[in-house]
């Protein structure tokens, strides 16, 4: 399906922030590439990355790129924040879609149905939020795994040897469920890391609030998540059989571990607390299910139910 009267122009901006991760972002790129989504030709979308200051050796050339398949403009910034707010907000500006996806992270690989699943969804609905589950890959969330020697070696090792720069729908075989969505698609989850609404939508939640300034962002990306869809209500699209995959990288909150993790969660916690007036709670908006079902997320969709049932079995 396509929107009426945008035959063959641009659809689709998505904008990853990027910092000190050159082989995580390319492999990031390389999944939102035309050999790796299915169904959405190179025209109907962008990909703006943005270099939040990365040291020299993991700056993007366009050499780095010149063999994946995508529309990729890069932008360096120079004095950048520690928080990547303002490169986000930056990256949305740049932006000429009229939907926008937003990767605060840029070590995600996505599964290769998601963008033609957010084309389809769009073009029936005026107002709408699309957004995806989160997975680790490896064994375990990932600030678990390190401490059992998993590594950015294993990690490249396990990618290849189950093919999944060949098919993408392989990652959900060797990967995990991330903490903030840690039962599933059916039951709440604090956050997305790819998210896509329309840009006028996100220009009337005035984007990424520049308070989070921690380094990280603090709980910046769950504080728009809330946001977005309390201002989408019940027009919040999951894309159940799709994900986004968290590379090893050395990230401020996936890959911190024991008293550095509570401290840091403890500290974003407070943050939020001073900027919202409240604890942060998880959202508990009602969801939408779209797409096809994949094999290889079968047992998570089982698992997902299960706890949906324990759950409504408990509110009884």
């Amino acid at each position: 399906m396509i929107f009426p009267l945008l035959k063959n122009r641009l659809l689709i901006s998505i904008v990853v922030i990027c910092y000190n991760m050159k082989e995580e972002v390319l492999n990031t790129l390389f999944s939102l590439s035309q050999e790796y989504q299915l169904d959405i030709k190179k025209e109907e979308y962008e990909i703006i990355v943005i270099d939040n200051g990365s040291k020299l050796k993991h700056r993007l050339q366009e050499k780095d790129w010149k063999d994946i398949d995508a529309n990729i403009k890069y932008y360096y910034i120079d004095d950048a924040k520690s928080s990547p707010v303002e490169a986000l907000n930056y990256g949305v500006s740049l932006t000429k879609g009229k939907i926008i996806g937003l990767m605060i992270d840029g070590a995600r690989m996505l599964s290769p149905g998601v963008l033609s699943n957010v084309k389809e969804v769009f073009s029936n609905n005026k107002e709408i939020l699309v957004t995806v589950p989160n997975w680790h890959i490896g064994p375990d969330l990932q600030n678990k795994s390190v401490l059992n020697g998993y590594s950015k070696v294993v990690e490249r090792n396990l990618l290849n040897e189950n093919n999944c720069f060949v098919d993408g729908y392989n990652l959900f075989s060797i990967s995990t469920l991330a903490a903030s969505c840690q039962y599933g698609c059916f039951m709440p989850f604090s956050e997305s890391n790819a998210l896509f609404m329309y840009n006028k939508a996100f220009k009337k939640l005035n984007g990424f609030d520049k308070k989070f300034n921690l380094p990280g962002g603090g709980l910046v990306n769950l504080d728009f998540y809330t946001r977005a869809l309390c201002y989408h209500d019940d027009k919040i699209t999951v894309l159940f059989g799709e994900g986004n995959f968290h590379q090893l990288h050395g990230g401020i909150a996936s890959n911190a571990s024991g008293d550095d993790q509570k401290d840091k969660i403890s500290l974003w916690r407070e943050q939020y607390k001073k900027i919202r007036s409240s604890e942060y709670r998880v959202p508990k908006q009602k969801m939408i299910y779209y797409g096809a079902i994949q094999k290889e997320v079968i047992p998570y969709l089982k698992l997902s139910a299960q706890k949906y049932m324990e759950f409504y079995d408990e509110r009884k």
